[in-house]
């Protein structure tokens, strides 16, 4: 089924399973209200997923495609290449201004792995990149 992150969604954490496949682990509640009415009343921030649903496609590319298209210059995901001055794939800091979201992805994948790098990516992107997921 195919899934589109609404423009609010703040959150919607991932695992790699130990085939590689991308696991949904956590669909957060919207709940600004009492912990009884998160538990009785409130709905997922992201309806049509749940917790163990696989992520087949971001946007019909297979997850592994995805993270091409992230990291590879010159593709419209890379924000290295889209940006101005452009600069090249992962030359950018954690503490350069401006920063960009594509270095910071292959950074955060290096240290935290590549569901965190994901999670935080598709957060820094949703404003920009309308998300579909591909979900089984």
């Amino acid at each position: 089924r195919q899934v589109r992150l609404p423009a609010g969604w703040e959150g919607l954490s991932f695992k790699l399973d130990t085939t590689g496949r991308l696991i949904v682990s956590e669909v957060p509640k919207a709940c600004f209200s009492s912990a009884a009415f998160g538990e009785k009343g409130a709905k997922p921030q992201v309806e049509g997923v749940a917790e163990g649903d696989e992520v087949a496609t971001l946007n019909g590319e297979e997850p592994q495609k995805a993270i091409a298209r992230i990291t590879s210059q010159g593709d419209s995901w890379n924000a290295c290449s889209t940006c101005t001055p452009a600069h090249p794939v992962g030359s950018k800091g954690k503490f350069d201004s401006p920063p960009c979201v594509a270095c910071d992805f292959m950074r955060r994948r290096q240290a935290l792995g590549l569901d965190v790098a994901l999670q935080m990516w598709l957060r820094a992107v949703k404003r920009e990149i309308q998300i579909t997921l591909g979900v089984r």
